[in-house]
């Protein structure tokens, strides 16, 4: 399994942008825009709305033993309110 580090999106961008600046060529600088709008704004959008949502669980019984049944309860809460978490 590939593990992408998180600045490995803004490292492309910058090379890429490095090599438009650089190298010149229209097709270099479309591609460095088309890579901001595709990378770089969903990723602020999701680093953004993900701050606001608080994930929590809770087992019942605490406890237990082999073929017991547990309760398992998941909660997501989305504190910013409204429907779409940030827009």
């Amino acid at each position: 399994m590939i593990k992408f580090h998180r600045r490995a999106p803004l490292a492309a961008v910058g090379i890429l942008g490095f090599l438009a600046i650089t190298g010149g060529g229209r097709l270099l600088f479309s591609l460095f825009y088309l890579s901001i709008f595709l990378i770089l704004v969903p990723l602020a959008w999701l680093t953004l709305s993900l701050n606001r949502l608080r994930g929590s669980f809770e087992v019942t019984p605490d406890h237990g033993h082999v073929g017991d049944t547990l309760e398992v309860r998941y909660t997501l809460d989305n504190t910013r309110g409204g429907r779409f978490p940030f827009v």
